[in-house]
């Protein structure tokens, strides 16, 4: 951000500056990273909801004349040249578009159907667990930034979002539902 010449208004905007990474394994409290002893011009992870970032990023970007944002807006297809991609098809509220592009990036997810498009393999991985997201309402007086507990095959980390705690408690792979249940 800051070779961009973003990181004066990107710091203006709400967000949790990130020094301290604490954790409890079993019963033991240790730190596990402080970013504060480094010698870098900003030693935290400055951490802001993603849909205030992209709005930031979107806003930043009119200084840009041939920059194109599109909100709303969903890849449906790519647009091939020959061998080479040379844009893609996008539906918007106002109806479908194509954009040519002498770079296409797909950042469409998990089910990316820019990656489908261009029959780009996914390396399957096989990650054992599944993640529950929640939030869970913060006292001011709470002062620690992210910590992670890791307790015989249970693990959770918070992450401090200013009100709230936004939370990832990890489960095994397939056990939603008992733990839904519980």
């Amino acid at each position: 951000m800051d070779e961009l010449g973003l990181i004066d208004g990107f710091l203006k905007l709400p967000h949790q500056d990130i020094q301290k990474l604490d954790g409890m394994f079993g019963g033991t409290s240790v730190r596990i990273a402080d970013l504060s002893r480094l010698s870098v011009k900003y030693p935290f992870i400055a951490m802001m909801p993603q849909w205030d970032f992209l709005n930031f990023l979107r806003d930043s970007g009119k200084r840009f004349p041939s920059l194109q944002v599109l909100m709303s807006a969903e890849a449906t297809d790519l647009i091939r040249r020959g061998d080479a991609v040379a844009g893609v098809r996008v539906t918007t509220p106002d109806g479908t578009i194509d954009i040519e592009a002498d770079l296409v990036i797909g950042c469409d997810g998990r089910r990316s159907i820019v990656r489908e498009r261009a029959g780009l393999a996914v390396e399957e991985i096989g990650a054992p667990i599944d993640v529950l997201w929640f939030r869970v309402g913060r006292h001011p007086d709470e002062t620690e930034n992210l910590f992670a507990r890791v307790d015989h095959g249970k693990m959770m980390v918070t992450f401090d979002r200013g009100d709230y705690w936004q939370c990832a408690y990890v489960i095994a792979k397939g056990q939603y539902d008992a733990v839904k249940a519980r």
